[in-house]
């Protein structure tokens, strides 16, 4: 017969890695907390700071938010995150975003709805959609350095 104080002190784990387990991204699939705790051990054993662990999370986090990933297969495992790639070192820096302004529309008929919803000039008379298009550009690069 198992004792339950054994079994409490089985699934007792250090308050560091308690903090790390409770910021760590939630993924869709297997993430085995067992293994997450025995190579966040083995990082601390080889002199990884729980602090720098917990920072790496944080940035993690932000980062799957930015490019649609949390809470997918895509997030890493926990024991891998911890592993010995210390992938709590990257910067995880999201990728740039270019704001929704920016992005000129094909169609013409688009363009036009679009240069009017974000505040950009109108074609003037007897221009083509051919000669607006390339106005626009330096109206867009224009905005873009007013807002840097």
């Amino acid at each position: 017969m198992i004792q339950p104080a054994l079994i409490e002190t089985r699934n007792q784990y250090p308050p560091d890695f308690e903090r790390c387990w409770q910021a760590y991204p939630k993924r869709m699939g297997a993430n085995p907390k067992t293994a997450a705790a025995r190579a966040f051990q083995t990082a601390v054993k080889r002199g990884a700071d729980p602090a720098d662990i917990l920072a790496g999370i944080e940035r993690y986090n932000a980062y799957l938010e930015a490019v649609g990933s949390a809470q997918t297969q895509f997030v890493l495992r926990a024991s891998t995150f911890f592993g010995p790639d210390q992938y709590w070192l990257e910067d995880w820096e999201p990728p740039h975003k270019e704001p929704e302004w920016s992005k000129m529309p094909k169609d013409d008929a688009e363009l036009l709805r679009w240069a009017a919803q974000h505040e950009f000039p109108q074609p003037k008379p007897g221009e083509s959609f051919w000669d607006y298009r390339k106005r626009l550009p330096g109206k867009i690069d224009e905005r873009k350095n007013k807002s840097a």
